[in-house]
């Protein structure tokens, strides 16, 4: 077991070294500016993800603890609920059971800021590629314009047009 671990580990880490070096050297010959640029990046992207990777293990701690101690009241006041009714407790054990849930639900708070910022980063990065399509797509419109606004050299109201004598489906000038 401790081999297959300490393989495994071994094999991950020369694949991750191996992976980057080999990422950075093309990335250095093919266009060394903008590499320098990303990897002067990658240090924040890296730990954005991490920092992810940890606030969702520690929120998912955090949650579960809250999610036990509120069912162990609620697993309670259910069992006593004879005790909760005659005493008139019921506000009282709803405060409780709101309380042991306070925790996480303030803390999800700044999780869901933090995902809200990041996916907006991934998003504008997403928004970038679309737009050669955009300007595609405003030629487009442009060239249907264009070709709206020009002047057609056959008049629909005029007496003197072309008068075919046949119709049979396929035009004939006579």
């Amino acid at each position: 077991m401790v081999r297959s671990l300490v393989c495994d580990r071994l094999s991950l880490l020369a694949q991750v070294f191996s992976a980057t070096f080999i990422a950075v050297a093309l990335a250095m010959a093919l266009a060394w500016r903008l590499a320098i640029v990303i990897i002067s990046l990658q240090p924040f992207i890296i730990g954005s993800f991490y920092a992810r990777g940890v606030l969702m293990k520690r929120m998912s701690k955090k949650v579960l603890k809250a999610q036990t101690s509120s069912s162990k009241l609620a697993s309670e006041a259910v069992s006593n609920h004879r005790t909760i009714a005659a005493f008139s407790s019921e506000e009282k054990i709803m405060g409780l059971f709101g309380a042991s849930l306070e925790g996480p639900k303030s803390e999800s708070q700044a999780v869901r800021t933090f995902f809200i910022l990041v996916t907006t980063g991934r998003v504008i990065a997403e928004a970038g590629t679309v737009t050669s399509g955009l300007s595609k797509g405003r030629d487009a419109v442009k060239s249907v314009f264009t070709i709206l606004k020009r002047k057609s050299k056959m008049h629909p109201d005029d007496p003197e047009g072309i008068k075919p004598q046949k119709l049979d489906g396929i035009y004939t000038a006579s």
